[in-house]
């Protein structure tokens, strides 16, 4: 149970992108700057679209996810303030931090992740994350199209 819980918080934490990664800030008065060495050039900074780890690199710059592994493999919160977990171990329940923001000063919504796990799923996207997703219940119905996408 310990071990399905860690990798269902890995794989939203993951497509939900977390702000972590090895990065340098320079910050003047007039600008701040993210210089990031990469091997090689990121495919795309859509997290829905991101397979390569390139991409994935830069979007763990950009995006905070529900919860963040800590440096010793400890699962902390990010945008999710708590959680809580039913016995069975297949419900979770994320509060969200009120102060949560976007870059544009909109308060980040639970719909915001419903609405990017949606999309995730949605055979019309072609996703090449969708597959992380299958074990949330009945998104490899929608998928593999057996299912609609429920709005």
């Amino acid at each position: 149970m310990i071990k399905w819980t860690r990798w269902i918080i890995g794989v939203l934490t993951t497509l939900t992108v977390v702000g972590c990664g090895q990065s340098t800030y320079i910050s003047t008065q007039s600008e701040t700057t993210l210089r990031r060495g990469l091997g090689g050039e990121p495919a795309s900074l859509d997290p829905s679209a991101a397979a390569d780890t390139f991409s994935v690199q830069v979007i763990q710059d950009l995006y905070e996810g529900l919860l963040r592994e800590g440096p010793n493999g400890e699962i902390t919160p990010a945008v999710a303030s708590s959680w809580t977990v039913d016995p069975s171990g297949t419900i979770y329940k994320f509060e969200l931090r009120p102060n949560a923001r976007w870059s544009n000063g909109q308060r980040v919504l639970a719909q915001n992740f419903v609405t990017a796990w949606q999309r995730v799923v949605d055979p019309k996207q072609g996703s090449p994350v969708s597959n992380d997703l299958r074990l949330i219940a009945g998104a490899g119905e929608i998928i593999s199209g057996k299912a609609p996408l429920k709005s």
